[in-house]
């Protein structure tokens, strides 16, 4: 247990599960921010205020519904041209 003042102690498992959390809640910003596609701009915005205004139901929710690596048609048809194309 950590002792905050002489009438406040916090368990162990708690203070492990604030730090699981602000780790995840971080990675999650990361992991956002660093999105690099263009055509995601609105839904990036969307993500960081969910992100920042609900912490904990916006950590939930990217975890659950956050960019799952989807390509849109025109980088689906450039994957397909690269392996069609021959190596040289």
């Amino acid at each position: 247990m950590i002792q905050i003042n002489q009438s406040m102690e916090i368990p162990g498992w708690l203070l492990g599960l604030v730090v699981f959390y602000l780790v995840l809640w971080i990675w999650s910003l990361i992991a956002v921010l660093s999105e690099k596609r263009k055509d995601r701009e609105i839904e990036k915005l969307t993500w960081v205020i969910v992100l920042i205004f609900l912490p904990v139901l916006g950590v939930a929710l990217y975890a659950a519904f956050g960019p799952g690596g989807e390509f849109t048609e025109e980088e689906e048809k450039n994957k397909e041209n690269e392996r069609e194309a021959p190596e040289l």
